[in-house]
């Protein structure tokens, strides 16, 4: 540790004097110069290169002399590194103030323990107090708080070394690779957004490649929809290095209460996910490796836990068995120095003598493949270079040919590369998770070819159109949000002395332009009129003979209206992308296309004739025959079901297509607030569960169900009651098929796949499910009726 400087030797010329502990009102210290260098680092910075890595580079050390209180801030596309921050000095504190957009914070490191003595505790401090949208990577915050700075045992407490801002922080921020260890008030606070604007409008954080230690209250502390953490590590195995937190009134001695994962909030059925983590507390009952809150919903999947998993809310447990592995994520700095110096050689493990330096590549983008629990091999190739990083394994399994990397991911852990351009390619032969600098992407979204528009003259503009046979995506040379537009297997757009890229699959079924352009296909220059014909090649004609009836539909190409069969153009007909919606009374509307007719909805189908490509077919019919509808009325409900068929999403009834809702192969799930997921399909339905159903109201081909009615062939209720109000009893069973519960079951209940426990207590808890009942166990007086049968009647 270095040298301690006093309050006289505290400035380089930026930060007011702050010599004394009561002289304690918070400066901001410019971030362009810092205070005075410490002890032998005489010069402005330190090297940090006795590693020797590539990656180990200069920092520069910033000493706050005891007494000191100060911050630097950081915002709107600015960058915090490199720093090496000593407040090991006594009541000394440093924060840092993120806000903004596109904001950093990467490579810094505090030296501690910091120390807050009794007189300091109406501060509430914090270490990185942030809001909006930006990145924390390769920090240290591991010396934590001295846990009795003046003797006392009544030590400060503060509001974590990582803090989000309840009331500013409605963006996302990544936190990656780094060290948050031994705080008294959690290590990352990070619920308050969803406390003060709502779990759903909150803001929301994502921590990958962390590791947490001995911290009180918890290690990560979560709050919002949409949060989560993956692949860290939290150990909580000392409680005399993990500071307290005074309790009130007097003798406010400290209270020691740790938590792995603190589910504050979090009500809706996604809630928060946490994946790939291990975690271990190996204390007394006072603490917990997990603690979900009531009302609060959590996702735990491919995890191992060692110790008390405590849920009053809603847990959905998916693959957790195992012992826990508690070294530190590969890249995590275990030094402040590690983190100043980008020098954390995987996490403060031995060096194995490889190239890879825990995150220090040149190159700017990072790719991880996470295992979701199957062997799956891959390969992709990027535009760019292409480097291994702290993941990539060395004994042959993965390898890198030039920018082509492949390998294999067991059913856990991680591969992970650097590479620069983008991601051109990529092929695998099972199931999945793809990272991208830390935002999780679909894997099928990189597409082999190149499409790319281009303006031969800067004082007159080009239009385009094009359709595709398969997948399409823009890159960022496509400017979205001015004029150019993907919808579906078409774009559209404008090109002014500049280019226009896209990337594809399959092949290019038209191409449309007006003005001066030049087309290349992956990389060739190419004929634009050489693309089959510039107008689309398919019809549809809505004809009315009298009644006024309504209609929307959608095709997978191109989409414009005609005067086919006499059709109008007219205000009441609208075309949005590949979409149309109208109204006909009396007369005709005619639309040309190309690709498939996907949807059509039209609200009286007796009342119109439709014509596809000149054919005459049933309105109800263009492809798959049944439609079901689940339509919300303002509150979150998430539901599953099977068909017997296939199956698809549809915008019947005004239905939404988005990320949130997954179909795979007869099966489908989703949620839905105030709006309506629609699909279409073929046989029965032979499964439906849903959270609440006074929360929504589903229709089947138009009519509306009662969903005791679907799937009666497959589907049953099974009841659990108590028939005694002052002796609780416990259950817990497991069925062969599908299982949900009704809204008579308890969030203190809990289901995991096909199993469910809980208690009655002079009530009932009622589910359904699929299949068989192959396992029940109970304690207590309960009776068991399947279907309205009793099956069970005693303790």
């Amino acid at each position: 540790m270095s040298d301690t400087t006093n309050g006289d030797e505290f400035r380089s010329g930026a930060s007011r004097n702050a010599a004394t502990a009561t002289d304690s009102a918070p400066t901001l210290l410019d971030r362009r110069m810092y205070l005075k260098l410490t002890g032998a680092a005489a010069a402005s910075l330190v090297t940090a290169g006795a590693s020797g890595t590539a990656a180990a580079a200069e920092y520069e050390v910033i000493e706050v002399p005891a007494g000191a209180n100060e911050d630097i801030a950081v915002r709107s596309g600015e960058t915090f590194e490199n720093k090496l921050i000593d407040v090991s000095a006594h009541d000394a504190e440093l924060e840092i103030n993120a806000r903004g957009d596109g904001w950093t914070i990467r490579n810094v490191g505090f030296l501690g323990p910091t120390t807050n003595s009794l007189e300091r505790r109406s501060r509430g401090s914090k270490v990185l107090n942030l809001a909006g949208d930006g990145l924390v990577e390769n920090v240290y915050l591991g010396d934590g708080v001295d846990p009795d700075p003046d003797g006392s045992e009544r030590n400060m407490s503060r509001d974590g070394g990582i803090y989000l801002h309840g009331d500013d922080h409605t963006g996302h921020i990544e936190v990656r690779r780094s060290n948050v260890s031994l705080w008294a008030d959690n290590g990352c606070y990070c619920s308050g957004p969803g406390a003060q604007r709502g779990p759903d409008d909150g803001g929301t954080v994502q921590f990958t490649d962390c590791y947490m230690e001995n911290n009180n209250v918890s290690g990560i502390r979560l709050g919002t929809n949409g949060s989560g953490a993956r692949n860290c590590t939290i150990v909580i195995d000392d409680e005399s290095a993990m500071p307290g937190v005074p309790r009130k009134p007097e003798p406010q001695i400290p209270v020691k209460h740790g938590r792995g994962f603190w589910i504050r909030e979090g009500t809706s059925a996604e809630g928060v996910l946490i994946e790939d983590c291990d975690v271990s507390c190996t204390l007394d009952d006072t603490h917990e490796a997990v603690k979900i809150n009531d009302g609060s919903a959590c996702t735990i999947r491919n995890s191992r836990f060692e110790g008390e998993i405590d849920v009053n809310g809603r847990l959905r447990r998916e693959n957790l068995s195992g012992d826990p592995d508690l070294s530190p994520p590969d890249g995590v700095p275990m030094s402040p120095e590690e983190a100043a110096s980008a020098d954390s050689n995987g996490g403060g493990g031995s060096d194995d003598g490889g190239d890879d330096d825990g995150g220090g590549s040149d190159l700017p983008n990072r790719l991880r493949i996470q295992a979701t629990g199957s062997l799956t091999n891959y390969e992709f190739t990027v535009s760019g270079d292409l480097e291994a990083g702290p993941e990539f394994d060395t004994d042959g399994t993965d390898v890198i040919s030039g920018s082509t990397g492949r390998g294999r991911v067991n059913t856990t852990g991680s591969d992970d590369f650097y590479f620069g351009g983008e991601i051109t390619r990529f092929e695998r032969d099972g199931e999945l998770e793809v990272y991208v600098d830390g935002e999780r992407v679909d894997p099928d979204s990189f597409l082999p070819r190149e499409l790319r528009v281009s303006n031969r003259e800067y004082d007159e503009p080009a239009t385009y159109e094009f359709s595709i046979s398969e997948d399409l995506a823009a890159t960022d040379s496509v400017n979205t949000t001015d004029g150019d537009e993907i919808n579906g297997r078409s774009a559209d757009g404008r090109v002014n002395g500049g280019a226009d890229t896209y990337r594809f699959a399959g092949e290019i079924d038209s191409f449309a332009y007006d003005g001066p352009l030049d087309l290349y296909v992956d990389g060739e220059q190419a004929d634009p009129n050489g693309f089959g014909s510039s107008e689309p090649a398919r019809s549809l004609s809505i004809v009315s003979e009298g009644p006024r009836v309504e209609y929307e539909f959608a095709v997978s190409g191109a989409l414009e209206k005609t005067t086919a069969r006499n059709g109008s153009i007219n205000d009441n007909d609208e075309i949005d992308g590949s979409s149309a919606s109208g109204l006909v009374y009396g007369g005709t509307d005619s639309y040309a296309f190309d690709g498939e007719l996907t949807d059509l909805v039209v609200d009286d189908p007796a009342g119109v004739t439709v014509f596809l490509d000149g054919e005459e077919i049933e309105p109800d019919s263009p492809g798959l025959d049944r439609t079901v509808s689940i339509v919300g009325t303002g509150s979150r409900v998430g539901y599953d079901f099977t068909v017997s068929g296939e199956l698809e999403k549809s915008t019947a009834r005004g239905g939404s297509i988005n990320s949130g809702d997954e179909v795979s192969g007869s099966s489908a799930s989703g949620y839905v607030l105030g709006g309506t997921d629609s699909y279409g399909f073929d046989g029965e339905i032979s499964d439906f569960a849903i959270d609440d159903a006074d929360a929504a109201t589903v229709y089947v081909d138009g009519e509306e169900v009662d969903l005791g009615g679907i799937g009666d062939s497959d589907s049953h209720e099974l009841t659990i009651s108590n028939r005694a109000y002052d002796e609780p009893a416990t259950y817990e069973f497991t069925v062969s098929g599908a299982l949900d519960a009704t809204s008579s079951v308890n969030p203190n209940d809990e289901i995991s796949g096909s199993s469910a426990q809980g208690q009655v207590n002079g009530g009932a808890d009622t589910y359904r499910y699929s299949g068989d009942v192959t396992a029940f166990d109970s304690d207590g007086p309960l009776d068991v009726t399947i279907d309205g049968e009793t099956v069970l009647s005693g303790g």
